[in-house]
């Protein structure tokens, strides 16, 4: 009755954890699984004469349970519990009869075997590797149930594979996947004392604890029943390995329970009654899968960004590598980092426990956007009165102008204003959700100037041919760099001067200029003077000559006659004077008052003759 309202309960949690719970088991590359004798929970846990079991129970890499049963009474149908799921109908410690033997029903071992993997059954005491007899010194049959499967043509475990406890390898990557250790009857408590099998525990398995913890491998240490003389039948039970979590369990577990894990480990059929058992899922430690995230993961300079650590597989510790951050490593589980340089930037995350390392590089995860860059077209900008300010901004995607005095119009990134006075106008840009700092562009607003121009001469002049003019320009409001465009018959001449002089030619041309003010706001801003009309007068061409005592000379209006380089008086308007001795010129005017002089004469009077005139030279055309 005991049995069936353990099963049923088994089978209860069984349905309720396969319901709720779909967690992974390790596959750890080794397990042994040592069986002791007779002694209930409370003989052991506490107990001063077990130091190494009870030390085992709490190292690090160990899980107690607390709630751990055998199935039944006596010692031999917990043994084939734990390595069938079934009783095989032997509910005594004898051998079983020969008729039954060998079993064929499934069993831990041969699935082992028939799925790849390998196991041996370690026996201390046993004479011979395949021995089947049922005891020689402590040894005894009924703690090794693969015997009863021993050579069987189904399910069955070859000979060689129930080995003596000598035979257990200390080089431990020897082992088999799976194997099973029997201490005979004087180390297993069920002859000997606790005292007695705590040291052989940690004499012989003690080793193998130490390697497994840093090797993916497993120790099971179980007891087939307790004493007897209680009804729980309460056990101790302690897996030891690098794959374990430490701590206390309470989940009610049986040698089917152990069994089913086992199976479950590799992947093997369920066994009897394992295959209604539960799987024990809480006490696995698993290599980290590192993960995280971030938030936010697109931002800008000198925003503080906060990393979570969502590692499964419980991680006991971590390093983050963040480039460009500030921490740039952080060993924090969800630590705070500020980036103050833009760019795109990597994270790993490199998390471990028991079982191992695992990394994470999320290539470009960080993205920080820089602040954005305002240039307007102008620092300053002149304006007029009246006129319109267009101001236009770069750097951004959107911008956003502060109202002033003067603005009708911003959209985008242009603005514009009629603004009446001097205005500082200021705009705000907006890149990738960055905010740029303030630009501002002043704007001057000048008074408006009036402009007048005109040159010098104003009226039509007459000139003499060769006679050199200078024209004169006079302006008001010119600005600092007026242009000024003389034009002569309409053709451009002379330089960017206020001043032009020409020299005549032809019989006569028209001379104007076009001034353009430099001043911001001169009206009107280019003007024409008036033109003025030159007309060139021809020079008289005079010749003197003499006659007898008189020297004239023609082609003239006007004289003025020169005696040895001074002026004649009274011969300003006469074309002939009376001669003494000495040299000659006149000067010959035209009517519009243009002079020329006439060549030179040198006059000698001769004593033969009152009339009587030497001369010599003749009347030249001026140059």
């Amino acid at each position: 009755m005991k049995k069936k309202i353990l099963f049923l309960l088994t089978v209860i949690i069984s349905v309720s954890i396969n319901t709720t719970i779909a967690q992974p088991v390790p596959t750890p590359d080794h397990v042994v699984v040592v069986v002791l004798e007779n002694h209930g929970y409370s003989d052991i846990i506490g107990s001063v004469n077990a130091p190494y079991l009870n030390a085992l129970a709490t190292d690090s890499f160990s899980a107690l349970f607390t709630q751990s049963f055998g199935v039944t009474h006596p010692s031999q149908p917990n043994y084939m519990h734990l390595f069938s799921g079934d009783n095989q109908n032997v509910i005594l410690d004898f051998t079983p009869i020969s008729l039954l033997l060998p079993f064929t029903s499934a069993n831990l071992g041969a699935s082992l075997l028939q799925n790849g993997r390998t196991f041996v059954g370690y026996s201390e005491d046993l004479p011979s590797v395949g021995y089947t007899g049922d005891s020689t010194a402590a040894y005894y049959r009924k703690h090794a149930p693969w015997v009863n499967w021993q050579n069987a043509a189904t399910n069955g475990i070859p000979a060689a594979l129930n080995q003596p406890f000598t035979a257990f390898p200390s080089n431990y990557n020897n082992l088999p996947t799976l194997c099973f250790v029997i201490p005979n009857e004087d180390h297993d408590m069920h002859n000997g004392t606790i005292a007695q099998a705590d040291t052989w525990m940690q004499t012989n398995m003690d080793a193998y604890v130490q390697w497994a913890k840093a090797h993916n491998s497993l120790l099971i240490v179980t007891f087939d029943e307790d004493d007897g003389l209680v009804s729980s039948n309460q056990i101790p039970t302690i897996f030891t390995g690098q794959m374990v979590k430490h701590g206390q369990y309470n989940e009610t577990i049986d040698h089917d329970v152990v069994l089913r894990t086992m199976e479950t480990m590799y992947s093997l059929p369920y066994a009897g009654e394992s295959s209604t058992a539960n799987t024990i899922y809480d006490c696995w430690i698993f290599k980290p899968v590192s993960k995280f995230n971030a938030a936010p993961v697109a931002f800008c300079v000198g925003q503080a960004v906060q990393f979570t650590d969502s590692t499964t597989n419980v991680p006991v510790n971590r390093q983050w590598y963040l480039p460009g951050g500030n921490p740039p490593v952080s060993v924090a589980l969800n630590p705070t980092v500020v980036y103050n340089t833009a760019g795109v930037f990597d994270v790993t995350l490199i998390t471990g426990n028991q079982m191992g390392y695992d990394t994470l590089v999320q290539h470009h995860y960080i993205t920080v956007y820089p602040t954005p860059v305002l240039t307007l077209n102008a620092d300053t900008l002149s304006v007029c009165v009246g006129d319109t300010a267009v101001i236009s901004a770069t750097g951004a995607s959107f911008y956003n102008w502060i109202p002033a005095p003067g603005m009708f119009y911003a959209s985008g990134n242009t603005m514009k204003t009629i603004p009446a006075n001097n205005t500082l106008y200021q705009v705000l840009g907006v890149a990738n959700g960055c905010i740029s700092d303030t630009a501002s562009v002043l704007v001057i607003v000048d008074s408006v100037e009036i402009t007048s121009f005109g040159i010098m001469p104003l009226a039509d002049t007459i000139i003499c041919s060769g006679s050199v003019l200078l024209f004169t320009a006079q302006q008001t409001n010119g600005g600092n760099a007026p242009v000024f465009d003389w034009r002569v018959d309409g053709q451009h001449t002379g330089a960017n001067s206020n001043s032009f002089s020409t020299i005549a030619f032809g019989s006569g041309y028209d001379v104007r200029c076009i001034f353009t003010s430099s001043a911001t706001c001169a009206i009107p801003k280019t003007i024409t003077s008036g033109t003025v009309h030159i007309t060139v007068s021809a020079l008289p061409q005079p010749m003197a000559s003499a006659i007898d005592s008189v020297l004239s000379c023609t082609v003239a209006t006007t004289y003025q006659w020169y005696l040895n380089g001074q002026p004649v008086a009274g011969a300003t308007s006469q074309n002939y004077i009376v001669v003494a001795d000495g040299v000659y010129q006149a000067e010959a005017f035209n009517a519009d008052g243009c002079s020329a002089l006439s060549n030179t004469v040198t006059v000698t009077l001769a004593v033969t003759g009152i009339n009587a005139i030497s001369a010599s030279g003749f009347c030249l055309y001026p140059n």
